[in-house]
């Protein structure tokens, strides 16, 4: 019997009092034997609903590999065979084509071959190589008219695979021509059964090679596994519509079988394999004999560890006491998690650790985990202004300028810009959400970006060509960065400088609007639509053009701009914004003054709600200054 010291059990009422290593042991027992019981039943339960799956697909991919080595090896007999009949000429005698048999027969695996000419409704034969044995000798002549070859068949007729002879032997043969123009006919035995010596598939495995209507050309079978019931359900597997693929059969004396097929490429020839399903599962149930026995152990050992440890336990009570007393003296790095309400040895010690560390330490903790946070957001912050534009662009031909105004420490929009020779590329995205993680997804954009910038476009082309590559790279930056949890609505457009022809692709993102001289309406630069990118490995983008003109307004927004509400509810309607930039336009402002009006126009409609924006804001603004004229072509 337990020494009654740890192991004593009292019923009383209303609570029943366990010594904490009766507690410790079965409650480790009883969590260790319900991890394994679930353990055990689901992994076998997966084995047990998905082993016909699997199994057909093994057995399957065993079938493949057997069956393609058995169309190459009647491939290779077949160029043999034509390189055989392509050295026949009767007037020439058979001395070198003897030869060339003997030198490429055993690396080609051909046991005898025959070589024959049309002759009347006969084949004549010319030559035979090889005849190991009387009853080949006699069959080599005969082997045309038993499979079916006749002379009348000879001119439609190119690579012909015949019927079965044995089990491992098919006959090939090709036509053609010799030098007098007299038509030939070489045909070949190939044997198989040096071959499937080297195949990998289980040693109970039937192969068969069979015809369109389901007659053996070749059957390699295990010992004991010859089966008559083979003949039907390979007519049937023959006639499928499928290139391969795998089932279960039932013979009418209750055997179950897995049969596989694969076509043969290019012939009309199937591979077929026939495996006892009882040998297919052994594997399994032996599988699942061993998981049982092994939670069995498993929870055994689990049981003696609980009981050492409780030992060890139980040893160290005093240990929990001097702990509380360093916690009420200020070192707030341990706990007790213990239940006040249970009657055992720690209660007392818990209850007072607790009161006096928990709040105080949580505090210390959250405090730090807040600043550390901070600090961290504030900077990621200054690392993502660095992947914008720090200042305009100006050329005397247009200007450019943009801002971002982000919902929170790290926002998800992102533009950029550079010259490329006489060509101005402009980009700008509005991650899915914001953020950190959304910041982090920008900053795989800008990474992208930057190594496509690297050099100078000198035709329209070109340029054309560089917009679509470089949306598809950055789609590619988005897949590998996002992984599917978030995608990027992207704009970009390539000007070019010296023309005013505007480039634009658009990837699921709002199109620039232009704003033409003494006109107040915006008119699109850029088609609509398109997927994100981030939602496929091929987005859906194409390149649409639109030429600017002298003092054309140009900008680009996310939807923040036009999303945000202020505390009314309400969003900013478009017509402020038309003013303002009709105003901007009139009054020839620079493209910073105008995108500083539309700003303070827009805080202003928000009012207290611009200080705690609902989405980050991005806007760009561009300008082909007054007077200033584009020509037409380059």
């Amino acid at each position: 019997m337990p020494n009654s010291k740890y192991w004593n059990i009292r019923v009383t009422s209303p609570k029943l009092h366990l010594s904490l290593r009766s507690k410790f042991v079965a409650l480790l027992a009883a969590s260790l034997g319900a991890s394994l019981w679930a353990y055990l039943w689901i992994a076998t339960s997966l084995l047990v609903e998905d082993k016909t799956s699997y199994l057909f697909e093994h057995n399957l991919a065993e079938l493949r590999s057997a069956a393609e080595g058995a169309d190459n090896a009647i491939r290779r007999a077949a160029l043999f065979a034509r390189w055989l009949e392509s050295l026949a000429s009767p007037a020439a005698g058979t001395d070198g084509l003897r030869a060339t048999f003997e030198r490429g027969r055993e690396a080609f695996h051909i046991q005898s071959a025959i070589l024959l000419k049309p002759a009347g409704e006969r084949f004549e034969v010319l030559e035979q190589f090889l005849p190991e044995t009387r009853a080949q000798r006699l069959a080599l002549p005969a082997l045309p008219g038993l499979l079916g070859w006749t002379p009348a068949r000879f001119p439609d007729s190119g690579e012909l695979i015949g019927g079965k002879l044995e089990e491992h032997l098919i006959p090939i043969g090709v036509k053609g021509h010799a030098a007098t123009g007299e038509p030939l006919m070489m045909i070949v035995l190939l044997d198989l059964s040096p071959l499937a010596k080297n195949w990998r598939f289980r040693r109970d495995l039937s192969f068969r090679l069979v015809q369109q209507d389901g007659r053996e050309v070749v059957s390699l079978d295990p010992p004991g596994m010859r089966n008559s019931d083979f003949a039907a359900a390979q007519k049937e597997l023959a006639r499928s519509d499928f290139e391969e693929g795998a089932r279960e059969l039932v013979t009418p004396e209750g055997q179950a079988w897995l049969a596989s097929y694969r076509r043969l490429g290019g012939r009309e020839l199937m591979a077929i394999g026939f495996l006892p399903k009882d040998a297919a599962f052994e594997a399994l149930d032996l599988l699942r004999r061993r998981f049982a026995w092994a939670g069995a152990g498993i929870l055994i050992i689990g049981i003696g560890i609980a009981v050492v440890l409780a030992r060890r336990l139980t040893a160290r009570l005093r240990e929990i006491w001097q702990a509380t007393h360093r916690i009420a003296e200020g070192n707030f790095s341990g706990r007790v998690h213990a239940p006040v309400w249970v009657a055992d040895e720690v209660s007392g010690l818990a209850s007072a650790f607790d009161l006096m560390s928990g709040r105080i330490q949580e505090l210390l903790a959250a405090t730090a985990q807040k600043a550390r946070m901070q600090l961290e957001l504030e900077t990621a912050r200054s690392l993502q202004t660095r992947f914008l534009p720090q200042e305009a662009f100006r050329d005397g031909r247009f200007e450019l300028s943009g801002t971002l105004l982000p919902s929170t420490e790290c926002a998800g929009d992102w533009w950029q810009f550079s010259r490329m020779g006489n060509f101005l590329a402009i980009l700008i995205g509005d991650v899915t959400g914001h953020g950190v993680s959304a910041a982090l997804l920008t900053a795989a954009v800008q990474g992208a970006f930057l190594t496509r910038i690297d050099q100078e476009l000198g035709s329209p082309d070109e340029a054309r060509r560089w917009l679509l590559e470089t949306m598809r790279s950055l789609n590619s930056a988005t897949l590998r960065s996002a992984k599917g949890s978030a995608s990027l609505p992207m704009t970009g457009a390539i000007l070019d400088l010296r023309t005013g022809e505007l480039l634009s692709a658009n990837a699921g993102h709002r199109p620039p609007l232009v704003l033409r001289s003494g006109s107040r309406e915006f008119v699109p630069a850029a088609a609509g639509g398109g997927s994100a990118l981030g939602e496929g490995p091929d987005p859906e983008v194409e390149v649409s053009s639109f030429r600017l003109q002298e003092d054309d307004l140009i900008f680009w927004a996310t939807d923040g701009l036009f999303e945000c509400h202020n505390t009314n509810e309400q969003r900013w309607p478009k017509s402020l914004l038309l003013d303002l930039l009709v105003r901007a336009r009139d009054e020839e402002c620079s493209p910073e003054q105008a995108r500083d009006r539309v700003l303070a126009g827009f805080s202003e409609f928000l009012g207290s709600a611009a200080s705690s924006l609902s989405d980050d804001v991005t806007l760009v603004v561009g300008r082909v200054p007054r007077n200033q004229r584009l020509t037409e072509a380059v």
